[in-house]
């Protein structure tokens, strides 16, 4: 497969909720894709949770976005090794809370919204396929 680079997808971040954008912002700049992985299905630091004081489900809301996004940093081609694209393909699903295996079935569903981050699934899945 050829080597796919395209430009982080940020549709996720826009579509956020006004009161969330500050936090986004921060969290975006400041933490890792397997940090905010971390933040959603663990535990949310309590210095953020006083800085940006949102209800439970805008901080998972706001980093399930922040996860989807920077899940797009990652470039796919055939150097990527298959444990990252595995890795990648679980956390996405996760988020999207489907199965790993439904991923292709999900791009139908995102294909309206999210244009980009399908382009950008659909080498995920590709890649996985190929492998």
């Amino acid at each position: 497969m050829a080597a796919t680079k395209l430009a982080p997808v940020h549709t996720f971040m826009d579509a956020l909720p006004e009161k969330s954008r500050n936090g986004a912002a921060h969290l975006y700049s400041q933490y890792s894709f397997s940090e905010l992985f971390a933040m959603r299905y663990e535990k949310i630091p309590e210095m953020l949770q006083r800085r940006f004081p949102l209800a439970q489900h805008e901080w998972h809301q706001m980093l399930e976005a922040l996860i989807l996004t920077k899940a797009t940093h990652f470039e796919i081609n055939d150097l990527t090794p298959p444990f990252l694209i595995d890795g990648i393909r679980q956390s996405v699903a996760r988020v999207l809370k489907i199965a790993p295996e439904q991923l292709d079935a999900a791009l139908l569903h995102l294909r309206k919204q999210h244009p980009e981050f399908c382009i950008w699934l659909e080498t995920l899945v590709a890649e996985r396929e190929s492998a």
